[in-house]
């Protein structure tokens, strides 16, 4: 059975206040293991902004989007993707969003 796997792409963790202000930006490049994933993507505002989940290619420089029916998000949704092992991030593009909170997890089953 896969261990299970999963990771913050935009926003934080709750700080000791109780609340996170969510992201409004590219979050940073994080290394998946692959397999089937899930993806979560919530804004209080999203103000014209996309969020893509995208792959590095091996190459190590060019981007990609994932799929464009499952990881890319323009409200407030969940998507599914397979991946490899590889380097993915969530990238926003078309306007600045108000408190985003991307996540990703393996399914283990």
């Amino acid at each position: 059975m896969a261990a299970s796997w999963g990771a913050m792409l935009i926003g934080g963790p709750i700080n000791a206040a109780g609340s996170s202000p969510g992201g409004t930006a590219t979050g940073q490049p994080v290394d998946c293991p692959g397999g089937l994933m899930v993806i979560a993507v919530a804004a209080s505002a999203w103000n014209g902004a996309t969020a893509s989940l995208q792959m590095l290619l091996p190459d190590g420089q060019t981007l990609i989007n994932v799929s464009p029916s499952q990881a890319i998000f323009t409200a407030n949704g969940v998507g599914t993707v397979n991946l490899p092992p590889c380097t993915i991030q969530m990238t926003i593009s078309g306007g600045t969003p108000t408190a985003m909170f991307a996540s990703i997890a393996r399914v283990v089953g």
